[in-house]
């Protein structure tokens, strides 16, 4: 059995997504208290907080880019169908 692209991207997304929300959650004493029994150092916290924020921010990033990309090709490909029909028009106005 084989995975689809799809199912992998997917896949791939929760593996990225999943350890950022985590360590979002473990940057909170509350979290850290119930889970460690103790609350994490300052630097651990901000380390732990900076991973998770950095994680989630690259991926919005990279789906913006995706995004923007795919909003050029499509936006190439009206600008070069409208031109091909008004060219198509020009052709038979000029005979």
């Amino acid at each position: 059995m084989t995975l689809s692209t799809h199912a992998l991207a997917h896949l791939l997304l929760l593996a990225l997504t999943l350890p950022a929300f985590v360590a979002l959650m473990l940057a909170m004493e509350r979290h850290q208290e119930d889970l460690l029994g103790h609350s994490l150092s300052a630097v651990a916290t901000r380390w732990l907080r900076l991973a998770g924020w950095g994680l989630l921010l690259g991926l919005v990033s990279w789906v913006g880019h995706l995004t923007l990309a795919a909003w050029g090709v499509y936006l190439a490909l009206v600008v070069v169908e409208r031109r091909r029909a008004l060219a198509k028009e020009r052709q038979k106005a000029a005979k």
